[in-house]
């Protein structure tokens, strides 16, 4: 599934590269930018509406940022690699946390 979803997203114009994580009923998409002077907005509008029909079940976050999408790929690598489970789980949730951070952060 999220290889299906990596893909497609990664077909939209102004992605170079893309990565996805699942955690329970969270999807995210991190997104590595073609360029450094892309609209942030605009692309994270068009990688959703290009992947939202792939992943009904989860709640789908996407991020167009370097520094989460290198994040994510790391993780990505860990689980292809086999690191131990308890060590992914907690690059997992410390990833979840500091966007549920950004996110509050905004907000105020």
């Amino acid at each position: 599934m999220t290889e299906k979803v990596a893909d497609k997203a990664a077909g939209v114009n102004g992605v170079k590269d893309c990565r996805v994580v699942v955690d329970d009923n969270r999807m995210l998409v991190a997104v590595d930018p073609a360029n450094s002077n892309v609209n942030e907005e605009e692309l994270k509008k068009a990688v959703q509406k290009e992947v939202k029909p792939l992943v009904k079940k989860y709640n789908l976050q996407v991020e167009v940022d370097n520094g989460m999408f290198n994040s994510v790929r790391n993780i990505d690598n860990d689980i292809r690699n086999g690191v131990d489970n308890g060590i992914i789980r907690t690059n997992i949730n410390s990833l979840y946390e500091s966007i549920d951070e950004n996110v509050n952060r905004k907000d105020r």
